[in-house]
């Protein structure tokens, strides 16, 4: 099956962004990590959630660094309402 094409509550969604986040700072702890495998582990939409963010933030594994760099020292463009 495809998790890629389910629909996933958005809150769960949201969650296992968290997560990623933490875990990919390099300074969760131990208990963090315990803590997002209990997550994991506790729904199967979480661990459905947690395949969706692994497969979208994976296509951004092939960019080219110097492309990256460049956005992130991109001048702030004038946004609506600033």
């Amino acid at each position: 099956m495809n998790n890629h094409r389910l629909k996933i509550n958005p809150a769960v969604l949201a969650q296992a962004a968290e997560w990623f986040a933490v875990l990919g700072s390099g300074t969760a702890s131990s208990a963090e990590q315990q803590q997002w495998q209990t997550w994991l582990e506790a729904h199967p939409d979480h661990r459905a959630a947690w395949t969706r963010v692994e497969f979208f933030t994976s296509k951004f594994d092939h960019l080219p660094t110097h492309a990256a760099s460049a956005a992130l020292n991109q001048p702030d463009l004038e946004r609506p309402g600033h």
